[in-house]
């Protein structure tokens, strides 16, 4: 499982991520939650290496084991698929087809019927299979944000990290990729989530991690936000709840 002790991520003489340790585990869900610009994103690509952090330590099951700062650059390629995002930013390609940016991104030897017949139920779930021709611009943004989990998810990851992936959906589809997550995490898949939907969180996470100018300010399990301990996290949910 993906573990990090006292990573910190500087851009400059920016201290973005501050010193914080966790873990993500299979079967579990994990909120963070947070301000804007709080770090929340920037830990998920540290998580990924798609970046490095300047400091800590890393570690993924037994296959990646690795201190920072690091001389040699890590190759991202060696967590995927088994660790899988989706950024805000989704990364659909533009020439590309809604079923082809699914499908593309699969490798040959993972093309098989039960992978098929999983991404048609994920369509047809998510409402999404009449628009399969289409291309991304063609798209809204929620749909975007629905083809990009799809696509995640029939990667078959053991860790899914999700930046903020129901940021363009309504509440039916918030509700629809709730539930399927909830089956996914059933069937042992770790899952952390970026969000800034309290309910969302509550509902879903095992663990939730507060955020705040790149520091865990408190985590815990869900009981947390109805009896937050620090002062600025007391703050937070009321602004939220206000």
């Amino acid at each position: 499982m993906p573990q990090f002790d006292n990573i910190s991520k500087n851009y400059g003489n920016v201290q973005v991520i501050k010193n914080v340790s966790g873990i993500i585990k299979k079967g579990e869900c994990t909120a963070i939650i947070g301000p804007s610009g709080s770090g929340k994103s920037t830990l998920i690509r540290l998580l990924s290496l798609l970046e490095h952090p300047n400091l800590g330590n890393y570690t993924l099951d037994d296959s990646i084991k690795v201190s920072f700062p690091q001389n040699k650059k890590i190759d991202s390629n060696l967590l995927w698929p088994k660790i899988t995002v989706v950024f805000q930013q989704l990364f659909l390609w533009p020439h590309l087809t809604l079923i082809d940016n699914i499908h593309t991104a699969i490798k040959k030897n993972q093309q098989n019927s039960n992978t098929r017949e999983d991404i048609e139920n994920l369509l047809d779930f998510f409402e999404l299979s009449n628009l399969r021709k289409r291309y991304p611009n063609q798209l809204s943004i929620g749909q975007r944000q629905r083809v990009a989990l799809i696509r995640a998810l029939a990667l078959k990851p053991d860790y899914l990290l999700l930046d903020e992936i129901t940021a363009s959906l309504d509440v039916e589809h918030i509700k629809k990729v709730k539930e399927v997550l909830q089956v996914k995490k059933s069937d042992g898949m770790g899952i952390l989530f970026a969000t800034h939907l309290l309910g969302f969180a509550s509902s879903l996470a095992d663990n939730i991690w507060f955020m705040d100018k790149g520091e865990f300010v408190e985590t815990g399990n869900t009981e947390i936000l109805s009896k937050p301990k620090t002062d600025r996290f007391k703050e937070f949910l009321s602004l939220i709840e206000n």
